[in-house]
């Protein structure tokens, strides 16, 4: 569609040389946010389902764990995508988004440590309960 435009208006005889510069730069910019459009439509799409797989899985779960840093990855990808083309504020969210995953990987390591010591302590007072009898 963009590129008909484009033709179209290049047909023009009568355009000077920076005249065509200018047309062709303005029709670069509409490409580059139509891209930029396209992929955040795409990562709110992918936030959106992983935001349902979310709610269908146990609490604590791997599942959960997996579809947290998918939720974490696709969130930064928004923020990147969106922070214009400044690279100390995409180091910025890299950064935000490594520590957040970073906490969700020591808080899903501590859940399952704790299961794991309940489920000792679970079996070793079932184990004394039978050696009482």
């Amino acid at each position: 569609m963009l590129s008909a435009q484009l033709k179209q208006e290049l047909s023009n005889v009568n355009l000077t040389e920076g005249e065509i510069a200018d047309i062709r730069a303005k029709y670069k910019r509409a490409n580059i946010d139509l891209d930029k459009l396209q992929n955040v439509t795409k990562l709110q799409n992918e936030r959106n389902f992983i935001d349902a797989t979310l709610a269908l899985t146990e609490e604590g779960s791997r599942e959960e764990f997996y579809a947290k840093q998918a939720q974490l990855e696709v969130m930064k990808e928004l923020e990147l995508a969106q922070a214009e083309q400044n690279e100390s504020q995409k180091a910025k969210i890299i950064s935000e988004y490594a520590r957040k995953n970073q906490d969700l990987l020591k808080q899903y390591n501590r859940k399952v440590a704790e299961d794991a010591i309940n489920l000792q302590i679970t079996a070793g007072n079932s184990l004394i309960s039978q050696l009482q009898l």
